[in-house]
């Protein structure tokens, strides 16, 4: 018992002595071979550096909340031996840990200018506060199993490691008054700002430099699953290429990357999938318009497109995101611009000969695109360019887009189909009506339909090929139209009058053979009733309704040559039309049918 108090008041005495002396001699105090305790609620002031060494035992009491010691050091910390900081450790000079140091269950405040954190020991502390004048240095690895809090200021972990081990997304809190304020984490090459997650929150790593051009450029990522991981992330606040990724070594559908920076992103399992947002601000960082990567492909090594990612205009970020991201073998990620293959529509992609259409290109971000077509035309122009179609066929369209650094294409094969208007012709048989009541044939010449309609006149329609028909009150005659539709819905008509005479007025045969053996050797009509022979003509038509043959005279007929050379035509079926007069009255007549020609 009485040991035991003398050891209390031993203490006691101890960190009276302590006070008093740290107050009146700006020295090192340096603690040796001996046990420290200070109580809760005590505080604590050293006028100067403290040094726990060899063989110390050093406590800063309390539970990390209320009524905590208070240990204010305004020199350095040094600790050689064992410390325990479960209450409040408030330092303006710097950290220099190299044995063992348990953050317990408090906070340590770095209250003063440049600070450092250094020693040959990783320490590990609870809550790391950084408050003071300027930014802190880290000279090895340091961690953190409660809150990292920024305040507004800078922690420089060089080339070293920050752990961040407590998994809470909001176990990083910080100051921001404008998107180039507040407190961030900046690392050299070979530095890293650790997180360890275990849930599907958004986990901010508020990375920038004041290396150069002072940047807050942070990255969020939002794990998909709640296994335990890390993720350590570094803004490079200079050109990927000083850092051995090329920027002129890029995939064909990159044009430009950025070149102010680019962020270093890497996750302990590369199992676990997560979304990862890139920030950064446009009217000072360049518009952009992916996300690219530093791929590791086998025998092929570049910065590439990740063709998932998307840009979001935001304020004050804009954010460069990638959805369900699972590749982090390889670490360095850039803000692109890619081109990507550009699409288009048109106004129409069915058409008749000629057909005009206009095109619209969807190309974001291109300077200027140019149109090529199968039928051998180019335009240039992104927006309302007109092509008009002079032929029938199926026709490829590409368009091409052009970006700062290189192009894209897109090709769509047989996108634009046109037809030729169908020629249309027809002929009736008998090409006359001699009865009232009387069934008409109709021989069906024309081309480049697949679809008819037949209007007979009277009333009455039919989809046929060449059909018959049977006519009632044929009197006065009937007008009978064929109108034939193209497989894209092109369409043409004929039209042709049936007129009436009575039987035996005139008779015209259907076929003739000029074959010169005497007989049948040319074709005319063989009036029987009178009629004015100097109001008569005869045409003769072929297939593509060019005229073969005209007269004028009634008594000569066509012998199945062609032209002033008197050329033999081919034989086949030609298209007829007699026009005459009565001789009593002023109406004309036309006759419309067709004649067989064989040799």
């Amino acid at each position: 018992m009485l040991g035991s108090l003398s050891l209390r008041w031993l203490l006691i005495s101890y960190a009276l002595i302590f006070c008093l002396f740290s107050k009146i001699h700006s020295q090192v105090f340096v603690h040796s071979k001996s046990f420290t305790n200070l109580s809760n609620g005590v505080q604590v002031h050293v006028d100067g550096d403290v040094q726990n060494a060899t063989n110390g035992q050093f406590m800063v009491n309390g539970n990390g909340a209320t009524n905590n010691a208070t240990l204010y050091i305004n020199g350095d910390f040094t600790n050689d031996a064992a410390a325990t900081g479960n209450g409040f450790i408030r330092l303006t000079g710097d950290w220099f840990d190299n044995a063992i140091f348990n953050g317990g269950t408090g906070t340590v405040f770095l209250e003063g200018g440049i600070q450092i954190l250094g020693g040959t020991a990783v320490t590990v502390f609870n809550n790391l506060t950084l408050d003071g004048t300027d930014f802190k240095i880290q000279q090895i690895d340091k961690a953190a199993t409660g809150i990292l809090d920024l305040k507004g200021l800078e922690l420089k972990t060089e080339t070293f490691q920050f752990r961040l081990l407590n998994p809470n997304p909001a176990a990083i809190t910080r100051i921001s008054t404008t998107p180039t304020t507040g407190g961030f984490v900046s690392s050299l090459n070979g530095g890293y700002l650790h997180r360890t997650t275990n849930n599907n929150s958004v986990y901010l790593f508020p990375v920038g430099s004041s290396v150069g051009t002072l940047r807050y450029r942070p990255v969020e990522i939002t794990p998909l699953s709640t296994q335990t991981d890390t993720f350590k992330v570094r803004m490079a606040n200079v050109d990927a290429t000083n850092e051995n990724y090329d920027r002129n070594i890029r995939a064909s559908n990159v044009c430009e990357i950025n070149n102010l920076f680019y962020h270093q992103i890497l996750k302990s399992n590369n199992t676990g999938n997560a979304n990862v947002v890139v920030s950064y601000i446009e009217n000072l960082d360049g518009t952009w318009s992916n996300l690219g990567r530093w791929e590791l492909i086998p025998a092929l090594v570049q910065w590439d497109m990740i063709t998932s990612s998307t840009i979001q205009n935001n304020t004050p970020f804009n954010r460069a995101s990638v959805n369900n991201w699972g590749n982090f073998s390889n670490q360095p990620y850039a803000l692109i611009n890619a081109a990507l293959p550009p699409t288009f529509v048109a106004s129409s992609t069915t058409g008749c000969v000629p057909e005009q259409i206009t095109f619209n290109a969807q190309a974001p971000g291109s300077t200027g695109c140019i149109w090529s077509f199968s039928d051998g035309t180019v335009i240039t122009g992104c927006s309302d360019v007109n092509h008009t179609f002079q032929q029938a066929g199926c026709f490829d369209v590409t368009l091409t887009s052009s970006f700062v650094g290189c192009t894209a294409s897109n090709t769509v094969a047989g996108y634009i189909c046109i037809d030729d208007v169908p020629s249309i012709s027809f002929a009736p048989n008998p090409a006359q009506f001699s009865s009232a009541n009387q069934s008409i044939s109709f021989l069906n010449n024309s081309n480049g339909a697949n679809n008819y309609l037949w209007n007979f006149g009277d009333g009455n329609s039919e989809e046929a090929m060449s059909p018959t028909h049977f006519f009632t009150n044929a009197t006065n005659g009937y007008t009978v139209t064929l109108t034939g539709v193209s497989p894209l819905g092109c369409t043409a008509s004929q039209s042709v009058f049936i007129d009436y005479e009575e039987s035996g007025g005139i008779y015209i045969p259907n076929t003739f053979t000029p074959d010169g053996d005497g007989y049948n050797q040319t074709f005319r009509p063989i009036f029987t009733v009178n009629f004015d022979r100097y109001n008569y003509l005869m045409e003769i038509f072929n297939r593509w309704g060019e005229v073969v043959f005209v007269t004028q005279n009634p008594d000569y007929g066509w012998d199945g040559s062609f032209g002033t050379e008197g050329r033999d035509v081919q034989d086949g079926t030609y298209i007829y039309k007699i026009t005459y007069k009565s001789p009593t009255n002023d109406g004309r007549k036309e006759i419309v049918g067709h004649v067989n020609l064989i040799r």
